[in-house]
């Protein structure tokens, strides 16, 4: 039987002690029977909720004595080669985003950022898309993922391209980077914002008006729909009250969005950066008058 030659590992963090296998084949981490994790954080990721939610129903991990802990031994696989799923389990462990080689030491209690031989060993940088990847990693302030689903690289890689365009454009202001699906930008008041969200699952890019807590706004823009629309020189909005909620929309979307293939996403960008800024120039003046 052949021995896969791996690197033992550690987390040890307020009360979360945690141990792990780095393998040194294919940067897998499979995580010990016993590793405790974070139990609750205020500024918990959805999408690390969401592996989270699997892992209990899965019977991977248990509360036992009011610990959170893995019951079985688990394995996070990297998603490229001749990389790690270090960050990918150190977040899950640590129940926030976490860089896996400054998190996780050696057993001398070093990081593994400090470890020459692993960092020789793992090399980012051995195919075109991975170059792509480091690329867009440098524009993400404070956080770095070696391991990300196929959909958030996706996210990132258009948000990436997103944040360069949009600084170019000089219609708003840099959005910091990011893997989830949604992206905010002010319009000079408080009642509203456009929401530019990517849905993946429908492959369009919405982009829209977002009144979060005022359905008096909503009501006297609608009072103006014929006009706006006119001014919006053939967008197509729908306009969605949400009965029932808080939050009120107008809509419009731009198809094309494929998160597995991303020939026409600096395409896309610009087209959300130019369908974003005329929904700004339209609605702004109707708002700035509802609000008086």
């Amino acid at each position: 039987m052949e021995i896969i030659p791996r690197e033992d590992i550690f987390i040890k963090s307020g009360n979360v002690m945690a141990k792990g296998f780095l393998s040194l084949d294919d940067g897998s981490v499979e995580i010990d029977v016993g590793t405790t994790l974070v139990k609750e954080t205020d500024d918990k990721d959805p999408d690390l909720a969401e592996q989270r939610q699997s892992l209990l129903e899965d019977g991977i991990i248990a509360e036992q004595d009011g610990v959170l802990q893995f019951v079985k031994p688990y394995t996070f696989y990297s998603k490229y080669s001749n990389s790690t799923a270090l960050s990918a389990a150190a977040s899950i462990i640590m129940y926030g985003n976490r860089s896996g080689w400054n998190t996780w030491t050696d057993e001398t209690g070093k990081s593994l950022s400090e470890n020459e031989k692993l960092r020789n060993r793992f090399s980012y940088m051995n195919s075109d898309e991975q170059e792509e990847y480091l690329a867009q990693m440098e524009l993400i302030k404070g956080n770095s993922f070696d391991a990300l689903n196929k959909t958030q690289y996706g996210r990132l890689v258009f948000w990436s391209k997103f944040h360069e365009a949009l600084k170019k454009s000089g219609q708003f202001n840099p959005k910091k980077v990011g893997k989830h699906h949604y992206c905010d930008l002010p319009i000079g008041n408080v009642q509203s914002y456009i929401s530019i969200t990517l849905i993946s699952t429908e492959n369009y890019i919405g982009v829209s008006l977002y009144i979060p807590n005022n359905k008096d706004l909503f009501d006297k823009l609608y009072t103006h729909k014929d006009e706006i629309e006119s001014a919006a020189k053939g967008i197509s909005m729908e306009w969605m009250r949400m009965e029932g909620k808080k939050a009120s929309r107008i809509f419009t979307r731009i198809d094309g969005l494929n998160i597995d293939n991303h020939d026409n996403y600096d395409s896309l960008v610009l087209q959300t950066i130019e369908r974003a800024a005329r929904i700004r120039d339209v609605f702004v003046p109707f708002i700035s008058e509802a609000l008086k």
